[in-house]
């Protein structure tokens, strides 16, 4: 699995096991909406300087695309481990 491709799974893993705004961890057919989000971070990378950048991109996914009102305690945690992983200076972390 290449770097891109590993980066993306393990932020998928974030969203689902600390963020999970959907309560879809055993929800396997659901899922597909977190590899979106997480393709989405990826994407992003170059924008997102720091975690508050990325709990605001968290926070508009669970406003804009889910409708729910945003879990403060939960996205700032999962946005710090986001940011890890794409940091450059860290190769691979773990949720």
């Amino acid at each position: 699995m290449n770097r891109e491709k590993t980066i993306v799974a393990e932020i998928e893993k974030v969203l689902l096991v600390v963020w999970d705004p959907l309560n879809i961890q055993d929800e396997s057919a659901a899922m597909d909406e977190y590899a979106t989000f997480a393709l989405r971070l990826a994407g992003l990378r170059s924008k997102l300087r720091a975690p508050s950048d990325i709990r605001d991109v968290l926070r508009r996914f669970e406003q804009d695309d889910l409708s729910f009102t945003p879990r403060e305690d939960r996205t700032a945690i999962a946005a710090e481990r986001i940011f890890a992983l794409l940091s450059p200076t860290t190769s691979r972390s773990s949720v």
